[in-house]
């Protein structure tokens, strides 16, 4: 009898958390990227399929895919990415979600006259067509722990499906994953701490509170060194790229002796059109030495 209160005051917290609106948001931005997305996908795709079909006669080939957000997304991983590909001169293709089709007919045109047609940005919904033939050597997927990142779910079931997850290398951004894994999959506490129990191997003593909100789970999980990576592990995917070694020390206590690839990249620092002044040492008057 106890078991099956336990069962509904679960259920009840889960309602009363989604009533009360903590979830609002989250269902909203779903909401307006739906309606977004339905009126832009067929131009967009149209004019992937196009390049693609140019490159296919030109015999260009790309050995790399790298999967991403792009302007005008509001998320650092978008500005970094375009800026990142801009002085890259061999054959690149890059894959993103599209929300807006005037800025990726633009994006495509920028990258295309930059880059001496080296590379071409598609739209991400074309992938599974246009990379289960090109036979990449690596997909690279930009990664963090947003709502941006929530599309990454299904295409991961596309590389899968294609057969090609053991060439995906994830460039993380945000070491932490917890929030990007469980809302951008739509799995309940009580399911999601199941889950990570078992990927994690956890001893079935370790008790782990799932009926609060979802953050308040991720906040117990962390300082056991959970912090998401091991999932897409678990899902075939070989290497990690990070962006720093603080980023590595917490993928080192993620991943543990799992055989990965864990790597970082130089992360680069963008120039700006004026260099604000440094500010004068506290204490001094500018151009001022201490003694």
């Amino acid at each position: 009898m106890f078991g099956i209160f336990h069962r509904l005051a679960r259920v009840l917290r889960e309602y009363n958390a989604t009533l009360d609106g903590w979830r609002f948001d989250d269902v909203k931005k779903h909401i307006d990227a739906k309606l977004t997305n339905s009126g832009v996908s067929p131009i967009a795709e149209n004019h992937s399929l196009n390049i693609a079909a140019s490159n296919k006669t030109k015999n260009r080939q790309a050995r790399i895919a790298f999967i991403t957000n792009l302007p005008p997304e509001d998320t650092g991983i978008a500005t970094c990415s375009m800026h990142s590909w801009l002085s890259y001169r061999k054959p690149l293709d890059i894959f993103c979600p599209v929300v807006d089709v005037d800025w990726f007919l633009t994006n495509s045109a920028r990258f295309m006259t930059v880059t001496d047609e080296q590379i071409s940005v598609y739209d991400k919904s074309v992938f599974m067509a246009i990379a289960s033939q090109q036979d990449y050597e690596a997909i690279i997927i930009a990664i963090g722990n947003s709502t941006h990142c929530f599309y990454i779910h299904d295409l991961l079931k596309k590389i899968e499906a294609i057969g090609a997850t053991s060439k995906v290398l994830l460039y993380v951004h945000d070491p932490c994953l917890l929030h990007m894994i469980q809302r951008g999959s739509g799995i309940a506490n009580s399911q999601f701490s199941r889950f990570i129990k078992r990927v994690y191997d956890m001893p079935d003593g370790v008790e782990i509170d799932d009926y609060r909100p979802d953050w308040e789970l991720w906040n117990q999980l962390i300082p056991r060194g959970v912090f998401g990576l091991r999932y897409f592990a678990s899902l075939g995917v070989k290497g990690f790229l990070f962006n720093s070694r603080a980023a590595i020390d917490m993928a080192d206590r993620d991943l543990g002796s799992l055989d990965v690839l864990k790597a970082q990249l130089f992360h680069p620092v963008f120039a700006v059109d004026k260099a604000p002044p440094l500010p004068a040492a506290k204490g001094l008057a500018a151009g001022e030495k201490r003694a």
